[in-house]
């Protein structure tokens, strides 16, 4: 299936529970949309184009280039040619803060974990935002203009693309290096919590308890 737009489509991503997407659109310094698509397959037109209106449209004053979801689907970063990385809401598409940059904004995605934000500028830096502070962390200057960067799944590395035919691969070291890790260990954590004492593992194969208990009993009375 397929969904048509009035302008050019510069980038689309799935939310990680692949019931939307989100595209980013727009003509170059003129106008920009990016717009929010249930997965559900309805009514189509006559080209074999969906007929369903958006879940949710935001109007910009620039073209966006790229839209990411965040892990847990409630915020959604996009990047917009005046010059600035846009955080908004998923509940009521509402924006939360708008990151200023010197020049054209090409890319700006989510971690892994979804607690930080990587974009990537024509003014050759790429630059790694706390969602939840909504702070700058760390910048690296390439000296080149960037078209993309994204983190590693690690959350550890960033890479990045420019215009003059570089990729490059950045570091995060330092103490911001092991906060980054303290979070992602702590999310991880907190989805995947390990079996008390005495528990079976879920990962453990059926079974394995009552063997371990026969095994006592029998050492036990031996």
């Amino acid at each position: 299936t397929k969904w048509k737009h009035a302008d050019p489509v510069h980038f689309a991503a799935w939310s990680f529970d692949q019931e939307y997407i989100a595209t980013a659109s727009g003509a170059q310094r003129f106008f920009g949309l990016v717009n929010v698509y249930s997965t559900e397959r309805g009514e189509v037109d006559f080209g074999g184009n969906q007929l369903a209106d958006p879940v949710a449209s935001i109007k910009l004053e620039d073209a966006a280039t790229e839209v990411s979801f965040s892990s847990d689907a409630n915020c959604l970063v996009a990047a917009i040619l005046d010059g600035t990385a846009r955080l908004f809401d998923r509940r009521m598409y509402d924006q939360i803060i708008a990151w200023k940059h010197p020049n054209w904004v090409k890319s700006a995605s989510f971690s892994r974990c979804g607690g930080y934000i990587v974009t990537a500028c024509e003014d050759g830096a790429t630059r790694i935002y706390d969602v939840g502070t909504r702070k700058l962390l760390q910048a690296f200057n390439t000296g080149e203009p960037l078209s993309r960067a994204v983190f590693s799944p690690s959350v550890l590395e960033v890479l990045t693309a420019s215009l003059e035919a570089q990729m490059q691969i950045w570091g995060i070291e330092g103490r911001l290096g092991r906060e980054v890790i303290a979070y992602v260990n702590e999310l991880e954590e907190a989805t995947n919590p390990k079996p008390q004492t005495g528990e079976p593992s879920p990962d453990a194969p059926a079974g394995a308890p009552a063997e371990a208990s026969e095994k006592k009993a029998d050492k036990a009375g031996g």
